[in-house]
């Protein structure tokens, strides 16, 4: 009778290493690109929660103004001004920089939320009665303005 000894040969195991690599080579890019839509996400959701506190503050108010004409808090956990004029409360995030700023003596505001280094950026420009975002959304190293990342309902500026 043979001897046959058990196990697998070298060709047969690096086939297996292939394979796994290429997969691994076609999944991890999908895996990477999700945790910056979830950033993405986090900076729509936030700019959109200033934009109905400020929309609420014109109708009490009459006025997007606010106390120091200027609201900002930054990863650091550094803040100019009182949200709480706006009613929110906005805590420290890791990624982004959030700012408010009143224009043309209130009639208007801008909304944005960006990273360091000011390339990736969440804005909404608002009038009062405007349901419309008018804003533009730029996300390094993904093409700018990607719809998927956007607001209902916001275009490119």
């Amino acid at each position: 009778m043979r001897n046959m000894k058990k196990g697998f040969t070298l060709v047969e195991v690096l086939i297996v290493v292939v394979i796994i690599a290429i997969l691994a080579s076609l999944i991890v890019p999908r895996m990477l690109a999700q945790t910056e839509k979830a950033k993405a996400a986090e900076a729509i959701q936030m700019v959109g929660a200033i934009k109905r506190a400020a929309e609420r503050h014109y109708d009490f108010q009459g006025s997007y103004n606010v106390t120091g004409n200027f609201l900002y808090t930054d990863p650091g956990g550094n803040t100019v001004g009182d949200w709480g004029e706006l009613g929110l409360q906005i805590k420290k995030s890791t990624t982004w920089t959030f700012q408010y700023t009143p224009n043309n003596n209130g009639i208007s505001f801008d909304a944005r939320a960006y990273r360091a280094s000011g390339v990736d950026m969440v804005q909404y420009n608002g009038y009062p009665g405007s349901e419309a975002w008018s804003c533009w959304v730029t996300f390094a190293p993904i093409e700018p303005y990607q719809p998927h990342y956007s607001q209902k309902g916001c275009t490119a500026a």
